[in-house]
């Protein structure tokens, strides 16, 4: 049951997210309130139905049929794994993600997602090992509890980035038309303040929500490590834990000071960030494979410029990221953002 936590702290915030959504709708057709809120959490069951999962997750998640040969290595395998259960094996579908990644998750009440990569390194009993503890996450409340929370949490991703575009709009006002007039300025970066501490009041509901499912996931992985022993392909499962060890890369953390600079950098030799997704990767909730509120990026960049620095990222299929944050070793009022640069005082001297 703790797999639910996560979801009841993003409840407030989507209840006040609905409530600015159903405003405009009540205007235009009278509907209350809870009839509003009652039909968007009631339209979320569709999700746990098989054919919705299929036709509307499986493009959501990038993911695609097997191959006729990517078939014959997991339909015999799942088989085994779903009589193990005394589960037809039709009851949950596999999935296959196109990825340089080693990677299997779970989702909604009926997908298996396995990585291309997973399937043609992995050996046939490694493979049985993971999908028997995907399998697990099923049995348990896990994806019930994720897949439930990615619903409730919606209108309060789109209220956030409708706030954010506008907070941006607002800046990019100031800055062109403020020129000509301070008054105009200052009402530009009044509204873009006021639209930003808005935006964040409901992302402040997502961070907790996704600070709480990083705690939770810890113990339902390991719930479905032990459920997965328990079916008897524990041994699968170490040996496949074991190889991605030994494949798994080094994460490099660093920090330097130079001509009156310091770089915070953190670095990798994974596989990389497509280009496409590098374009995208600091705009708020965008996710990657790994999943999360999709603001982690987000929230450094904004920091970092706020203390008159600049972020960097540099990556390449195959070759790894490397994130590097650059900041002055002394902080200047003139590097600062608008809004903490302090007016310079004139001294009387006499």
């Amino acid at each position: 049951m703790w797999a639910f936590v996560p979801m009841l702290a993003i409840v407030p915030v989507s209840l006040l997210a609905l409530a600015v959504w159903w405003y405009p709708v009540t205007l235009l057709t009278g509907v209350g309130y809870r009839w509003f809120v009652g039909g968007f959490y009631v339209a979320g069951l569709a999700l746990f139905i098989r054919p919705v999962q299929i036709v509307a997750l499986t493009p959501l998640l990038g993911a695609r049929r097997p191959t006729a040969a990517e078939a014959d290595v997991i339909e015999p395998l799942w088989a085994e794994i779903a009589q193990a259960n005394d589960l037809p094996p039709s009851r949950y579908v596999v999935r296959i993600l196109p990825s340089d990644e080693l990677n299997a998750f779970a989702c909604g009440g009926h997908l298996v997602v396995v990585t291309t990569f997973a399937v043609q390194e992995l050996t046939d009993r490694q493979l049985r090992g993971v999908l028997a503890h995907e399998l697990s996450h099923h049995l348990g409340l896990h994806t019930v509890a994720i897949t439930i929370g990615h619903w409730i949490s919606a209108p309060v991703v789109v209220l956030a980035r409708i706030g954010f575009f506008l907070e941006n709009v607002a800046h990019a006002a100031a800055g062109s038309f403020g020129r000509q007039s301070p008054l105009i300025e200052a009402i530009g970066n009044v509204a873009a303040t006021a639209i930003g501490a808005v935006s964040w009041v409901f992302t402040a509901g997502l961070r907790a929500s996704d600070a709480m499912a990083n705690i939770v996931g810890h113990g339902s992985e390991f719930e479905a490590d032990q459920r997965a022993v328990r079916m008897g392909f524990g041994r699968e499962l170490a040996s496949a834990l074991r190889h991605v060890v030994a494949t798994g890369g080094s994460v490099e953390v660093g920090a330097m000071v130079e001509e009156g600079e310091v770089s915070l950098w953190v670095a990798d030799d994974g596989e990389g960030i497509a280009p496409d997704f590098q374009a995208r990767a600091f705009e708020r909730f965008e996710r990657g494979e790994g999943g999360g509120a999709g603001l982690g990026l987000a929230l450094v960049n904004d920091i970092v410029r706020l203390h008159g620095g600049w972020v960097a990222l540099e990556s390449a299929p195959g070759e790894g990221t490397r994130v590097t944050c650059r900041l002055p070793a002394i902080a200047a009022a003139d590097n600062a953002a608008p809004e903490f640069a302090f007016p310079e005082r004139s001294r009387n001297t006499q």
